[in-house]
């Protein structure tokens, strides 16, 4: 997979008027621009010694909240979350969201939480402390997890303060993570009549293989089971049962089970929105299957 066509999705989460455009500039390296409510998201390309990420700015209304965050919070490398200390009013909803997006993240993925606009302390005494803000959000039990990285930091997006000191912890983060990651070996496509329509693998997979998959396909519609885990000596693999199609996605470096039904369930979600019948948007495939792995950079892609 190339890195420069495929880059780690990095997303900015956060309530309305948190500084998550102005953050996203800021690490850009565009400096302060003053900017506006964000309406959808907003994507820039961060390119870090021989890594390339794309950090995305969603916005933080409701509607956003419900339909943007869980589907990209789920294909995400790394988390930042976004938080205006001057806010009190908002702490309860950003708790409960902030909630939400621990429980949709992947076991794997980076999170840092930056309590944001530190350069107003001087101006007004309303503000909550760091420490108000790991009790509010519990921040100490996360930290606390053997497998999250996970890390708090007071900055200003505006000034830069502390900016670049929490992006390099990130960035560190997520390039251990890619270097210790297995990887997805193979994903399956089929139509409602359990037909391949779309094969994309690194490795050689045996008609025997094709037979299996086939089959617990034909028993998951008979028995109405939507996911299915199948583990074998050579591989590790999730089913993916849909109304007008099928997905099976494996890894012979045995990854885990919840990260190949997390991959699975990202590439269902893009195909019911945006392909149907699957059949006649083969051709856009691709870019779903690089929408949704794209932290998995070993992918091999078909010419």
């Amino acid at each position: 997979m190339n890195e420069n066509k495929n880059p780690i999705n990095i997303i900015i989460l956060g309530l309305e008027n948190a500084g998550k455009s102005t953050l996203l500039y800021r690490i850009a390296g565009k400096g302060f621009i003053p900017t506006f409510t964000t309406i959808g998201l907003n994507a820039e390309i961060i390119r870090k010694d021989d890594l390339t990420f794309q950090a995305i700015d969603i916005g933080g209304q409701k509607q956003f909240r419900e339909t943007l965050w869980p589907h990209y919070t789920t294909i995400a490398k790394g988390v930042i979350f976004v938080f205006d200390i001057f806010d009190k009013q908002k702490i309860h909803d950003a708790r409960i969201w902030f909630n939400s997006i621990l429980s949709w993240i992947s076991k794997s993925a980076v999170m840092v939480f930056l309590a944001n606009k530190v350069d107003l302390k001087s101006e007004a005494k309303n503000f909550l402390s760091k420490e108000t803000i790991i009790n509010e959000f519990r921040l100490d039990k996360i930290a606390s997890y053997p497998d999250r990285s996970f890390r708090i930091f007071e900055i200003s997006a505006k000034t830069g303060k502390n900016v670049d000191e929490s992006m390099n912890w990130l960035f560190h983060k997520i390039r251990q993570s890619v270097s210790n990651k297995t990887t997805i070996s193979f994903v399956f496509i089929y139509n409602k009549s359990d037909e391949l329509v779309y094969e994309n693998s690194r490795i050689s997979v045996t008609n025997e293989t094709k037979s299996l998959i086939l089959d617990r396909i034909s028993n998951m519609r008979e028995i109405e089971v939507k996911y299915q885990n199948i583990s074998t000596q050579v591989f590790t693999a999730c089913i993916t049962v849909e109304k007008g199609f099928s997905i099976c996605i494996g890894s012979i470096n045995r990854m885990g089970n919840q990260d190949l039904q997390t991959a699975s369930y990202s590439i269902s979600s893009l195909i019911k929105n945006e392909l149907s019948p699957i059949e006649d948007y083969v051709d856009k495939l691709d870019s779903i299957i690089n929408t949704a792995l794209i932290q998995n950079k070993n992918l091999k892609q078909e010419d």
